[in-house]
């Protein structure tokens, strides 16, 4: 697996947010991932913490600076907020998604 960013969560029974389900958890982060571009074009900004809290993730110090930023003159050359899903096996029994967001982030 390639690596991930320094910003990266796993997103597991230890989320509040974190079902047994892996299709609702899909579902889930999905909406969640459109929910957060949608926050990102109308306010200009996301913080990396507010992706954390809607997730039911904990917060870090450096989620307090860093985050996005839109520029709606250049859209194109905006970063965008990805979350992007891959399925991996944290024992044989259970799985997990994990959460790779964008490796590029602004201090806003």
């Amino acid at each position: 697996m390639e690596a991930r960013s320094k910003y990266s969560k796993v997103f597991d029974s230890d989320s509040v947010e974190w079902n047994t389900d892996r299709e609702y958890n899909l579902m889930f982060l999905e909406s969640m991932k459109r929910f957060m571009n949608d926050k990102l074009k109308a306010y200009g900004y996301v913080f990396l913490n507010e992706v954390y809290t809607h997730l039911g993730l904990p917060i870090t110090k450096a989620g307090q600076i860093v985050g996005w930023r839109y520029d709606e003159k250049n859209p194109t050359g905006t970063t965008m907020l990805i979350l992007v899903f891959t399925l991996t096996k944290k024992s044989q029994t259970k799985s997990i998604w994990i959460l790779m967001l964008t490796d590029i982030f602004y201090n806003i």
